[in-house]
């Protein structure tokens, strides 16, 4: 059981280190090469596709994020985007921090607030649940 528990270790440590197919730069929490069988082709004999996550940073490296995104934008706003990612449930996501605070520049706090109270509302599980569906939504409501 030990010698399971560290080759699942090691694999995990040594992962990041295998390259991943297709992909140059991993956009999410996950990312995939998905390889398709040519015209006519069975699925049967196409590559498996590839899983990988996204490797772990440091705190430091974390904070500099932060820090650099609230020299770029304004503490005030940082702190605003970020209560508005809380809601769904992303305050710790940079990518849905920098989402709203573009949002809040185009369409203003007060719309974007509310439609994020809209979209919070759904459940928990829902893909439609994030920064791009408030985009959408909003994006909709001023006819653009």
């Amino acid at each position: 059981m030990k010698t399971a528990h560290l080759l699942i270790v090691l694999l995990l440590l040594l992962w990041p280190a295998f390259p991943v197919q297709g992909t140059d730069r991993i956009p999410a929490e996950v990312s995939d090469s998905r390889d398709w069988p040519e015209e006519g082709g069975s699925f049967s004999r196409r590559a498996p596709n590839v899983y990988r996550l996204r490797p772990l940073l440091s705190p430091t490296e974390i904070e500099r994020q932060w820090k650099t995104l609230e020299d770029e934008h304004g503490k005030e706003k940082v702190k605003e985007a970020r209560r508005l990612a809380g809601m769904l449930d992303r305050p710790n996501s940079r990518e849905t921090t920098e989402g709203f605070i573009r949002c809040i520049a185009a369409y203003g706090l007060e719309a974007t607030e509310k439609e994020t109270r809209n979209v919070a509302k759904m459940v928990r599980h829902n893909p439609h649940r994030n920064v791009g569906t408030v985009i959408v939504r909003l994006r909709k409501k001023a006819g653009k």
